[in-house]
């Protein structure tokens, strides 16, 4: 994962890349230190991107706000392509 996007004093997202024989885009969450914290991709059941932590990661109210944002931001792009997409369809 290439692109790297700062989201918060404390956060880093790395990606955004489509995944292999996938329709969605994948992000590795990352720390201050370089520390994978976790991933952000689709999670089909809840048809939006989720957050998927590494075990044994902590996160402060900074954090999670910033990550909620971030996951907001993400899914309100991905709605958004999907209308425009279904109203560009003959």
């Amino acid at each position: 994962m290439s692109d790297m996007t700062r989201i918060g004093k404390y956060l880093t997202v790395h990606g955004g890349e489509l995944l292999p024989g996938r329709k969605t885009r994948a992000w590795e969450v990352q720390g201050n230190g370089g520390d994978v914290l976790g991933t952000v991709q689709w999670y089909g059941a809840w048809r939006q991107y989720t957050f998927d932590p590494t075990p044994g990661t902590t996160f402060n109210r900074d954090c999670l706000i910033d990550l909620a944002n971030f996951l907001r931001r993400v899914n309100d792009e991905h709605r958004a392509a999907l209308r425009k997409a279904d109203e560009a369809a003959p």
